[in-house]
């Protein structure tokens, strides 16, 4: 059986040290475990809440043209209005959309193709547009004085057919008030979608379409000021991944404004990644159903995406999504580990300069046992040399004052011993001596009787 040499010196550390390292490892990972559920808690809980505040807006932001529509339909039902006047729809329109500040376009389609409408240029300047029947797809945009005449022309653009237009459509296309398609302003070329309501004479005859337009820059404004953590980035897309509104500002669109991007092919990165991502954990977009919480790596780091789906009364069916990174999370964490691990270090550092010191103070008077031991056994064995440990008050103290006075008693006796010894030798010299002594008289005496016996035959005897 192999037995292992253990020193004192590297066995007494690794007893402190040991369990220090195992306590504070099992610590920071529990911390580390605890961190990272706080994280994911604290994730699901603010995409949650932004995406509702997204929702909460967004329900308000696509109410008000419907409503506006719904108004003005009613006004032409109880006959407040009239759609063959359309100088009074003209100057209804002037008036009614400095009540709704948000409200950027609202106007009349007549089934002859004449137009009228109202247009917020600026938080003072409101334009008036004109197609007349005289003109037809001719459209004329005039600044609109303080009393909503008509003064300057801003410009005049042909092939304007309202009739051949989007909103104008999808209006005709539905028995009850809906949403157009996504199309670019004819003017601006800004995205947006119509609210739409076809109005119809009591004999059911088609009189035209009311119209207020949403432009997709107020929505893109509204997600841009919006605080998702420190570096978080929200999305309102359709179920085909075509981006509606990002809160990074201009990804909506190619490089040329002209064709719409899907959020897959998005230049920025993050939305890319949380396309697959998204994609990944849900295959067909259009089967998404519910609310949802979807992780994902990208960019170096976990990203937590709330997915919520939002649909209106009028057939809008999109997705929100808000994607929030780890590191707007996880800052504390991080420097939690950092000091966990800083703290740890220094309690290991600290650990093991005293193992190491307690090593020493319990090595270091058995070392001089061990010493004085030996030179007991040499026979060279001086008391003096434990006299430091001898003054100690503990038990390892008395052990060298026991140790001590067995050395001088080991020492005495080793002194008589030899001295008996010498002794021994000394008679067993003497006896030697004495006995050489008598052999060699013998010895002589042997002799002189052989000579004896010599002449006793000589003489004839």
């Amino acid at each position: 059986m192999v037995k292992l040499a253990l020193s004192l010196k590297r066995t007494i550390p690794l007893l402190v040290v040991v369990p220090l390292l195992a306590a504070t490892s099992l610590t920071g990972w529990l911390a580390l475990r605890s961190g990272r559920k706080t994280v994911d808690v604290l994730s699901e809980e603010l995409t949650a809440k932004v995406a509702a505040h997204v929702a909460d807006n967004l329900a308000t932001y696509v109410r008000r043209p419907h409503q506006i529509n719904q108004l003005n339909a009613e006004a032409i039902r109880l006959g407040q209005l009239n759609p063959s006047r359309l100088d009074q729809l003209e100057t209804h329109f002037w008036q009614q959309i400095q009540y709704f500040p948000s409200t950027q376009y609202l106007y009349f389609g007549a089934a002859d193709g004449s137009f009228r409408g109202a247009e917020r240029l600026g938080a003072n300047q409101l334009a008036l547009n004109v197609v007349d029947r005289s003109q037809p797809e001719q459209l004329v945009r005039y600044l609109a004085s303080s009393n909503g005449g008509r003064t300057s022309i801003l410009d005049e653009q042909s092939g304007y057919e309202p009739r051949q237009r989007p909103w104008y459509r999808a209006a005709i296309q539905s028995d009850t008030p809906t949403w157009s398609e996504i199309y670019p302003d004819f003017n601006s070329q800004r995205l947006g979608i119509t609210a739409v309501q076809a109005i119809h004479s009591t004999d059911g005859r088609l009189l035209g379409v009311l119209g207020v337009d949403l432009f997709f820059e107020g929505l893109e404004g509204f997600l841009g000021n919006l605080q998702v953590g420190r570096s978080g980035q929200a999305y309102i897309i359709e179920r085909d991944g075509l981006l509606i509104a990002s809160s990074n500002q201009g990804m909506t669109t190619d490089s040329e404004g002209e064709a719409r991007l899907s959020i897959a092919d998005s230049p920025d990165l993050l939305a890319k990644a949380t396309a697959e991502a998204l994609i990944a954990a849900s295959g067909d977009l259009s089967l998404i159903g519910d609310n949802r919480q979807v992780t994902f790596r990208a960019l170096g780091q976990r990203q937590f995406l709330r997915v919520r789906p939002f649909t209106d009364a009028y057939g809008l069916d999109w997705l929100i999504l808000i994607v929030v990174p780890e590191q707007d999370f996880g800052a504390g964490l991080r420097t939690q580990v950092i000091w966990t691990a800083i703290l740890g270090g220094l309690t290991l550092g600290i650990a093991s300069a005293i193992g190491i010191a307690i090593s020493r103070w319990l090595v270091r008077p058995i070392a001089r046992f061990n010493q004085a031991a030996s030179e007991i056994e040499a026979q060279a064995f001086d008391p003096e040399s434990l006299d430091d440990i001898a003054a100690r008050d503990d038990e390892v103290g008395e052990f060298a004052r026991v140790f001590r006075e067995m050395g001088l008693a080991i020492d005495d006796r080793q002194a008589m011993l030899d001295m008996q010894i010498r002794d021994l030798s000394d008679q067993e010299s003497s006896a030697e001596t004495k006995h050489e002594a008598v052999r060699q008289q013998l010895l002589r005496l042997r002799d002189r009787a052989r000579d004896l016996q010599a002449t006793l035959k000589t003489d004839g005897f």
